[in-house]
């Protein structure tokens, strides 16, 4: 059962009978507050209204002081109410920052502040009748599994799930943005007819990025990618607290990701399934209009040269390159003119991002979801598939080699020479068949079957050699802290030899002009 929040604490001088009426007729209960409050107050409230008391203005200011943030933390509707705006003022200095939710979200649960300067009775008891607290805290609610690491997280499950008796927690890997997700396996209490539904998952992150993704399902998911193949929100459990907010919807469960299967064959079949059939819907938006769109317009998107890291330009010019991060990013912007098709797009289109259930591909994390060169997420997972996961290869230096000396990666370096080799009188955009078996036959399979998916949309084989830089050139990027990178294992090299990739690429563009 979910705890009803109709109660409203009033928080100084006694409000009249005739406000007291105002909330009873919008079936709340006005509570005026004249003892110390507890959890329960705010598990049952839905705001509270600070009334300034100009004859007690250091007890005013103190009640702020104490309770503000807490009813924030529950969802509450902050009202700073007195008689004139400076009183407003002296108070309002002691609030701290609430987030900022744009107009068509009004109703998405999230705490508010209101300032009312003689506002009428039955003005504020709209304001609270209208305000979305979200679900109630339950501080009995089982948390069972490995444990939030963060107590914050926790009281944000403990609100998402507050229906529940318990939860079971199995994190997910964390991406690259530091979210936290997890597999939820709630049990509802005693007496339900189903008491143990399918798993969730939650995700937690700032209050901006939580709020950037249900916007991005709203746009470009719940209409347009099939519901078998996506996860589904369950707006009843998202919100947002003051710093933080989490997303819950149903779990891809029974599923693996697309890095553990797309050995030994490609994953033809599940490549196949994600453009075909996941995103048809968003690859129509694109051929039903006529609108065209420029690298130029998204790169910033995709690229910040100002957060490549120094260490991978350094190694890679170990492999040749000699171009700093933005002569390099200019001399893209400079040479990528080319208009694309237009619609909507992942925008972080990864092996992790790509779920795989009975041969079906599911895609997840829209975060990143906007309007781009529909060919970008082709991209995107050509040098996932084809450099992050080398780099996520596990690698002991203490029982190894330096990675750029073995031979696997004189192995992988090689094909990859061969696949991202864009020079004039050899094999163009699309790579030929493999002739020799060989370890990574795999990679070479799904690069060309994503090459020829790119080669319908974007025939221009340059122009989709410059979306190929961008996303190389984003490898050098990460990760975010510097001081997790640590020379000669796969990560650090293979980031490295991205980044001389891109130049290259960018390298035998320009000699392909001038020959022409």
């Amino acid at each position: 059962m979910r705890t009803e929040r109709s109660q409203v604490l009033w928080l100084g001088p006694p409000p009249s009978k005739c406000i007291v009426a105002e909330f009873s007729r919008r079936h709340l209960t006005l509570t005026p507050v004249d003892r110390p409050l507890s959890e329960q107050d705010f598990r049952v409230s839905c705001a509270a209204i600070f009334c300034f008391d100009d004859k007690r203005k250091g007890e005013s200011i103190g009640l702020v002081k104490q309770y503000a943030t807490l009813a924030s933390d529950h969802g509450l509707l902050v009202v700073l109410h007195g008689n004139q705006q400076k009183e407003i003022r002296l108070i309002q200095a002691h609030l701290t920052a609430f987030p900022e939710v744009p107009a068509k979200f009004v109703d998405f649960p999230r705490p508010t502040k209101q300032f009312s300067v003689k506002k009428p009775g039955y003005e504020l008891a709209e304001l609270a009748a209208r305000h979305p607290a979200g679900p109630a805290f339950n501080p009995d609610l089982e948390i069972k599994g490995e444990q939030p690491e963060k107590s914050e997280d926790a009281f944000l499950l403990r609100r998402a799930f507050g229906d529940c008796r318990a939860i079971s927690l199995e994190p997910i890997k964390k991406g690259l943005s530091g979210a936290r997700v997890f597999a939820v396996y709630a049990e509802f209490p005693e007496g339900e007819a189903a008491p143990y539904p399918l798993p969730y998952f939650a995700k937690i992150d700032s209050c901006k990025r939580i709020l950037k993704e249900y916007e991005a399902y709203d746009r470009f998911v719940t209409r347009y990618v099939p519901f078998s193949q996506r996860p589904n929100c369950e707006p009843k459990r998202c919100f947002l607290g003051l710093t933080d907010g989490i997303l819950v919807g149903d779990f891809v469960d029974n599923s693996e990701s697309l890095a553990d299967v797309v050995q030994p064959n490609g994953a033809r079949a599940i490549i196949h399934s994600l453009f075909d059939d996941a995103l048809r819907g968003w690859r129509q938006q694109a051929y039903n209009r006529e609108e065209r769109i420029s690298l130029s317009d998204v790169r910033a998107d995709i690229l910040n040269p100002e957060r490549i890291k120094p260490v991978h330009v350094a190694a890679a010019k170990t492999f040749g390159a000699t171009l700093p991060p933005n002569e390099l990013t200019l001399l893209l912007d400079e040479s990528a003119k080319h208009l694309y098709r237009r619609g909507p797009v992942h925008g972080d289109l990864n092996t992790q991002n790509i779920r795989v259930r009975n041969g079906e591909a599911v895609l997840i994390d829209f975060y990143k979801s906007n309007i781009g060169p529909v060919v970008a997420d082709l991209a995107s997972l050509e040098i996932a598939i084809c450099f992050s996961m080398e780099a996520d290869t596990l690698w002991n230096l203490n029982d190894q080699e330096a990675y750029e000396d073995s031979s696997r990666f004189k192995e992988w370096r090689r094909h990859i020479d061969r696949l991202f080799i864009f020079v004039a009188n050899q094999f163009g955009m699309v790579p030929p068949l493999q002739e020799q078996p060989c370890a990574h036959n795999w990679m070479w399979s799904a690069c060309r079957q994503l090459r020829l998916m790119a080669h319908y949309i974007e025939p221009n084989e340059e122009a989709y050699g410059y979306l190929l830089v961008a996303y190389m050139l984003r490898m050098a990027m990460f990760p975010d802290d510097e001081k997790e990178i640590a020379p000669h294992t796969p990560d650090a090299v293979v980031r490295a030899y991205a980044y001389w990739s891109g130049e290259r690429i960018l390298r035998a563009i320009a000699s392909r002009k001038e020959a022409a």
